[in-house]
């Protein structure tokens, strides 16, 4: 679990817990939240580089949808999700808000379920009230965390 520096302490337990229970409940492998381009959370698998956002992100921002590539080996813009996790079969792109983006990588390819892209896209609503009421997530590396 890596979450950033000075976020308030209710944001990180909400963080912590959403991230917690998309890799019990799910078949998630990586969950990472972006907030005015800025990682704010990374829990599960870890790839040892910084994940940017590119196209694909930029576009599920844009059109304010979730984008699920059920099967990256068929994209030809997968190259995109190597710094989340170096071989993912499978992610959601979930918009939050208009400032952030949930990232949920699967285990395996068509992994994610109607239940599932649910579950994700309620708790981006939740994390985008919750960022909202902030001015300004403060800035700072990433800092690892048990868990």
């Amino acid at each position: 679990l890596e979450l950033a520096e000075g976020l308030p302490e209710a944001l990180r337990q909400e963080l912590a817990w959403g991230s917690a229970m998309l890799l019990k409940a799910t078949p998630a492998a990586v969950v990472a939240v972006l907030h005015q381009d800025r990682m704010v959370l990374r829990r599960g698998l870890l790839a040892e580089t910084p994940f940017l956002p590119g196209a694909i992100c930029g576009q599920a921002r844009e059109r304010q949808r979730a984008i699920s590539l059920v099967n990256l080996a068929l994209y030809p813009g997968r190259d995109e999700f190597k710094t989340l996790l170096a071989d993912l079969p499978a992610v959601v792109v979930q918009p939050i808000g208009r400032e952030g983006l949930l990232l949920v990588g699967g285990w395996s390819a068509r992994c994610f379920g109607r239940g599932d892209l649910i579950w994700i896209e309620g708790w981006a609503a939740r994390l985008a009230v919750t960022l909202a009421a902030l001015p300004e997530v403060s800035g700072g590396e990433r800092s690892p965390q048990n868990g």
